[in-house]
């Protein structure tokens, strides 16, 4: 009765203690094959060398070693596979096993963040998590109000070194004058280590050009240089004529308004003379020349009655008779004169009077003094040193297109009309034309190759007074240099003294 009684009262229980039996023992059994597995000698063997490759445990065991040093894990190179250039900053990130992200900090101003930022942005952000930029750095100190206030004095010492594979490196011993809030000051001296790693390069699309296109040279020649007129052809030939350049010269005879008249001598007999003769000795060759009469002959009238003898797409090499063009000079004057997009005006090398510098010196760059004497009778077109400078204040040589020189010879007909446009003809030489009416990138660079003998300019009053100053600055500068000049008075006025 009792049993009956017993099992009658739990009858409504029984499904869910047998749910709990059933559900306890699957566990227990699940628990002990888990167990079971852990224990298989395989998994060992998975690290090993020729172990099997089980992707789920060596992804238990990378999560293991998560708190292991970083190990170097070297590059090898498939050579089944193409060359990928490892990129530093991912390196850092991976192979080396560094985990803290990377933050890039830029100090820019509000000047630049919208065009050179921009272009940092794009070339370095993917790269890193966190890429910051910082403007306005002058004006923290009085915003934040920082309990110290650092303010740069002066630079004491400085030092850089250019690292191939990281980029530049500076080290700055900086003398800084500390405040505090109480108005206490104190003058620190600190040593800071920079690094301006190197960049992504990037390559600017540009038009194609090729170094067979043909040079047209152009030489104006008043009758003041008739003479040195026949060194430079001598130089033509034995450069350009000789090895069979693609290039080809036009002579522009500048005539005064009383010189070579009816009755009167031609001044350039000798320079026309010449030129038969190299066309005589070179079959095939033909040296144009054109007369022209001028009282003050400006550069760009000069040009307008070249441009309008040849085709638009004549690539004009403008020279003057004491320059001596070589194939290297052609050939940059084709890479660097691009039809609708850049013109291109070389600073020639202008050596010194050899009465004040009769030791040559190599040459430096624009601004700097001449470096320790050299034996005399060098040529710096072949890499050997000669005591000169480079001439900033010229611009008599230049490369363009003629389409480029008459759209922007239209552009400033258009913009300035009657008087004021031939006002501007006589003060303005063809660099200025494509830098004021014209939309092309000017491109001006030193060129070694082109060198040029001592010789004082003519320089005509009757220009504009910014190109007689040019003119005559650059007579005064092309003396010799500071210490050569320096040396020229103190032997003067020892010789007046005594």
């Amino acid at each position: 009765m009792r049993l009956s009684s017993l099992l009658a009262l739990l009858r409504p229980a029984l499904p869910l203690i047998l749910g709990l039996s059933l559900g306890c023992s699957l566990s227990l059994l699940r628990v002990s094959w888990i167990q079971g597995e852990g224990e298989d000698p395989c998994i060992e063997a998975v690290g090993e060398p020729g172990g099997p490759q089980n992707p789920d445990s060596r992804a238990q065991l990378d999560q293991s070693d998560e708190d292991f040093k970083p190990r170097i894990v070297p590059y090898y190179r498939d050579p089944n596979k193409p060359y990928k250039k490892v990129l530093r900053t991912r390196y850092i990130q991976t192979e080396l096993g560094s985990r803290e992200r990377l933050l890039v900090a830029v100090l820019t101003s509000r000047a630049t963040l919208s065009t050179l930022a921009v272009a940092v942005n794009r070339t370095v952000a993917h790269h890193f998590p966190r890429l910051l930029y910082f403007t306005g750095q002058r004006g923290l100190n009085r915003r934040y109000q920082p309990r110290l206030r650092f303010q740069k004095q002066q630079l004491l010492n400085g030092y850089r070194r250019f690292d191939p594979a990281r980029g530049m490196e500076y080290t700055l011993d900086l003398l800084l004058e500390c405040v505090t809030q109480r108005g206490h000051r104190r003058a620190l001296a600190r040593r800071v280590s920079l690094l301006r790693p190197l960049s992504r390069v990037e390559i600017l699309p540009m038009p194609y050009v090729t170094e067979a296109t043909r040079v047209q040279l152009v030489l104006p020649l008043l009758v003041a240089e008739a003479a040195a007129a026949l060194a430079f052809l001598e130089a033509f030939a034995a450069s350009v004529l000789e090895p069979r350049e693609h290039a080809l010269l036009t002579l522009l005879l500048v005539y005064g308004p009383q010189e070579g008249g009816r009755g009167a001598p031609d001044p350039f007999l000798g320079v026309k003379a010449a030129a038969a003769e190299l066309e005589r000795r070179y079959p095939g060759t033909r040296l144009a020349w054109l007369a022209v009469r001028a009282e003050a002959p400006s550069q760009v009238r000069l040009m307008d009655v070249v441009s309008k003898k040849h085709p638009v797409d004549t690539l004009f090499f403008l020279t003057t008779v004491w320059t001596r063009p070589g194939p290297e000079v052609l050939n940059r004057c084709r890479m660097n004169a691009i039809s609708g997009w850049q013109a291109f005006f070389p600073v020639h090398f202008q050596e010194f009077n050899p009465a004040l510098s009769p030791q040559r010196s190599p040459p430096g760059p624009p601004g700097a003094g001449p470096d320790p004497p050299s034996p005399p009778g060098a040529d710096p077109s072949r890499g050997a040193p000669v005591g000169g400078r480079f001439d900033r204040q010229a611009s008599a040589e230049g490369c363009f297109y003629n389409a480029d020189y008459l759209a922007a010879r239209a552009r400033l007909a258009g913009e300035l009309a009657g008087q004021e446009e031939e006002e501007a003809l006589e003060g303005l030489e063809v660099m200025d034309v494509f830098l004021r009416f014209s939309g092309l990138h000017l491109f001006r660079a030193v060129e070694p190759g082109l060198v040029q003998k001592f010789s004082l300019r003519d320089c005509n009053p009757r220009l504009s007074e910014e190109l007689y100053h040019r003119c005559r600055l650059s007579n005064l500068e092309g003396l010799g240099g500071r210490a050569q000049l320096a040396m020229a008075l103190f032997e003067q006025e020892q010789a007046n003294s005594t």
